[in-house]
């Protein structure tokens, strides 16, 4: 039997149980996405049934009810014709299964499955549990959906989820845990030995409903942001001492001036890292004035600490609350705009800007280091040899990577769209903002193992003494990418950098 952890425990979890406390984290997704199984607490399905019971009872005493006696977007004002609850919900997952583009990844779609679960779990869709628990069912026989990455403007992720209830009804396209190929709905299902829920009125909805997408896009994101980030200040403190940086900057009351605690706290991690080893005197400061990229990097990786931190408050909030309309509220069912999520957008865009403002700040910085007027080191930290080139080709490539992050880092969330004809007149575009982080997060990684390069080779011609964490950084960065004696490619060298940094937290991360 798998290990059972409970909302609460993160550490490794191979069971993620829902509470519905408020406590579910953007960790618990990135647990479910990366194989870990999904389970509702028995005190969740309690309150589900209630909730289900309510709905039903609101319909059977007449109610109007978005959605299950009335029809949907513009046909919001009229009455449902079809007989049938179950096939009027399953018209409603058919009609909206819509999306297009490449695939999303599957750890993207099992995110965005646990992060579904999670707002079912915090109260207010009316699910019927049976349905509920054929979604973690999905997650727990390893059946993914395949859902197109292009379709929503964040009024609810309708037209991409939708993918997602094809495939728990038996339909659609899923690839399984025997094999990446895709098959057809129905047959994953029996390859997993998984059979369709019947659905009741406005399950269909529910199996569209919400921002499950961005919700899961952005716990993702903002794990491996918060991953880089940790990357970021180690590779920064290597640059500052490979460029011969002055520590006045980063007094701890120079600081305290600016009255921001997430420069208080990059300042602090600044200093312990730049320090040097015990019993070695600090070098003499060579300028009186550093260039920005380096006399202002703490504000760059506070700002870049802060605009990750907003997003973690966004995601955890929306992963704990209810994005569902209408909502089951007590024995009444209401219409609701809590599905419309510019907070979650604008941290997205928020992030994915300050994620291009530090790039800015990086590639400048490796620019500086390749100047001996200014670092007194090298010409272009090259090498033996007069014709050396060193590592001024490789500014280039730093520099492409910033063109793509900055069209990454185009703001989306005030980009609306009208949607149903006079019921959908504004919308934040909250996945493709969250999407985009994803993909954000590939180029930074790249151009983090630019400055990586840069910084070691720094760090080598000055022939710095550096603190033990540090030490372990940049023994990191040459297990992969030995010292530039003589001109060689660095392509590969610098992809295995970008790889390591995606994935693993840096040396110089406090355990």
């Amino acid at each position: 039997m798998p290990e059972r952890r409970t909302i609460g425990d993160v550490t490794d979890p191979t069971v993620v149980v829902l509470s519905g406390v408020g406590e579910v984290r953007p960790e618990h997704v990135a647990a479910v996405a990366a194989g870990a199984q999904v389970e509702l607490d028995a005190g969740v399905v309690v309150r589900l049934s209630d909730e289900r019971a309510a709905l039903d009872a609101a319909i059977e005493g007449g109610a109007a009810v978005y959605g299950a006696t009335h029809g949907l977007g513009a046909r919001s004002g009229q009455a449902v014709t079809t007989p049938s609850p179950h096939e009027f919900a399953m018209q409603t997952v058919r009609g909206r299964a819509q999306a297009v583009g490449a695939p999303l990844a599957v750890t993207t779609v099992r995110a965005a499955i646990a992060s579904r679960l999670a707002t079912f779990a915090a109260g207010g869709s009316g699910v019927s549990p049976h349905v509920a628990a054929s979604l973690a069912a999905l997650v727990n026989a390893a059946v993914t959906p395949v859902v197109g990455s292009v379709g929503s403007v964040g009024l609810s992720d309708l037209c991409q989820f939708a993918h997602v209830g094809l495939v728990t009804l038996g339909e659609g396209r899923a690839t399984t845990a025997h094999s990446t190929d895709v098959v057809d709905g129905a047959v994953a299902l029996k390859l997993a030995g998984l059979t369709p829920p019947t659905l009741a009125a406005k399950d269909g909805l529910t199996l569209c409903g919400g921002n499950p997408i961005a919700i899961g896009a952005g716990s993702l994101a903002v794990i491996r942001v918060e991953r880089l980030a940790g990357w970021a200040e180690g590779l920064l403190a290597l640059s500052l001492r490979g460029f011969g940086a002055s520590s006045h900057p980063l007094h701890p009351d120079v600081l305290a001036l600016r009255g921001n605690a997430a420069l208080d706290r990059a300042g602090q991690a600044l200093r312990e890292l730049t320090a040097p080893p015990t019993g070695v005197a600090a070098p003499p400061v060579p300028r009186l004035q550093d260039p920005v990229s380096f006399r202002a990097a703490a504000v760059s990786l506070a700002a870049l600490d802060q605009a990750a931190g907003r997003l973690r408050d966004e995601v955890t909030a929306e992963l704990n609350g209810s994005g569902d309309n209408p909502v089951v509220v007590g024995t009444e069912v209401l219409p609701s705009g809590n599905f419309h999520a510019p907070m979650l957008a604008q941290a997205c865009d928020g992030l994915a800007i300050a994620m291009a403002g530090y790039a800015n700040s990086m590639v400048s910085r490796c620019q500086r280091l390749l100047q001996p007027g200014l670092t007194e080191l090298r010409a272009n930290l090259a090498g033996t040899g007069p014709d050396s080139s060193g590592l001024a080709p490789v500014i280039k490539v730093a520099q492409s990577l910033l063109v793509r992050i900055h069209r990454q880092a185009a703001p989306l969330s005030f980009d609306s769209r009208d949607g149903a004809e006079a019921v959908e007149d504004d919308a934040s575009n909250a996945s493709a903002a969250a999407l985009r982080l994803l993909d954000m997060v590939e180029s930074m990684a790249q151009l983090l193992a630019v400055e990586a390069v840069f910084a070691a080779q720094a760090v080598d011609l000055r022939a710095a003494a550096l603190a033990p964490r540090l030490e372990s950084l940049h023994r990191c960065i040459r297990d992969r990418s030995s010292h530039l004696d003589v001109d060689r490619s660095l392509a590969e060298e610098l992809e295995a950098l970008a790889a390591v940094i995606a994935d693993e937290p840096s040396p110089t991360t406090r355990r």
